[in-house]
């Protein structure tokens, strides 16, 4: 598995998915996970969940909206710098 975050890209301690090399933060998983009551078993990230049970998504205006919710892991996110001080 990878030796930093695949959300924040920090070094740290892991979950690994069983699946794929990607690690996470307890923390930077969707949804957060506490060190102290880590899950039995194997532990998949979302991508992998979904790849594995690919849930049933109704037809309508917000499904592929729904679909990228449901495979994709948590990132870390910031404004690009000409927004950010723009509104300093």
């Amino acid at each position: 598995n990878r030796d930093v975050c695949n959300t924040c890209k920090d070094p740290g301690t892991f979950i690994c998915c069983e699946a794929c090399p990607r690690s996470f933060h307890f923390e930077c998983t969707d949804p957060p996970l506490e060190f102290r009551k880590v899950p039995l078993g194997s532990w998949y990230c979302k991508p992998c969940r979904y790849k594995k049970n690919t849930p049933r998504v109704r037809e309508g205006l917000f499904q592929s909206l729904m679909k990228k919710i449901l495979r994709t892991n948590p990132e870390d996110y910031i404004l690009p710098i000409d927004i950010r001080e723009y509104f300093e």
